[in-house]
C-alpha cells in the first residue's frame, strides 16, 4: 500500500546532540515492486528536528557553598561560591547530564533566610544584589560564571543544610 513507519533512535548520539531548531537527516534506499514484477528504486530522506533536552541534576552528589565567616558583612569583590562549583556537565562537581549543551547554570527555586541573607553577582563580584523572593515558577537564573554569597545573621555559626534549592538550567530559555 506504499505506507511506512519510522521511529527516531533517541539513543543515537547525533540525535541527542541536536539543540532546538537544529536538524539532521536519515536516508534510506528502497525498492518497490508492482504485481507485474516491475521494480523501481528511490531514496527516502527523513529530516529530524532537534528539541531541547532538559538537563538532569544528580541530587545524590553533594555540593557545598563556600564557608562564610561569622558576623561577616555584605559581599565585596569575588567572594562567595561560583555557580560552576554547584553544577557541572563533565567538569566541576560533574552532577548534571545534558546531551545537547555545554552551557550550564542554575535556577534558584527556594532559599532559607532564617539564618542569614543571600546575594548574587553576575559580574564576578563587581556588583552584588540581594536575592529576590524565588519560587519554582519564578526562579532566579544564574550562569556558571555568576556567584552566590550567604551573609550569616549576627551570631549564627554552623551549617544550614537546606539553605538553597536549585535545579540545573541549560540556558536554552529564560534570562
Amino acid at each position: 500500500d506504499g505506507s511506512y513507519t519510522y521511529a527516531v533512535d533517541n539513543n543515537d548520539a547525533t540525535v541527542q546532540a541536536l539543540n532546538s531548531g537544529q536538524t539532521t537527516t536519515d536516508a534510506f534506499t528502497y525498492t518497490v515492486k508492482d504485481p507485474g514484477n516491475l521494480t523501481d528504486t528511490a531514496q527516502l530522506t527523513i529530516t529530524i528536528l532537534g528539541a531541547d533536552d532538559s538537563p538532569a541534576l544528580n541530587g545524590a552528589i553533594t555540593v557545598t557553598l563556600a564557608t562564610e565567616t561569622q558576623n561577616s558583612g555584605n559581599p565585596s569583590g569575588a567572594v562567595g561560591t561560583l555557580v560552576s562549583a554547584l553544577v557541572g556537565n563533565g567538569s566541576g562537581p560533574n552532577n548534571v547530564t545534558d546531551p545537547d549543551g555545554p552551557s550550564l547554570g542554575i535556577a534558584i527555586t527556594a532559599v532559607d533566610t532564617t539564618q542569614g541573607s543571600w546575594f548574587y553577582s553576575t559580574n564576578d563580584g563587581g556588583v552584588w544584589t540581594a536575592l529576590p523572593a524565588v519560587t519554582a515558577a519564578s526562579a532566579l537564573l544564574l550562569d556558571s560564571a555568576d556567584r552566590i554569597y550567604f551573609k550569616p545573621n549576627a551570631g549564627f555559626a554552623g551549617t544550614d543544610t537546606i539553605a538553597l534549592a536549585f535545579v540545573a538550567w541549560d540556558e536554552s530559555a529564560g534570562s
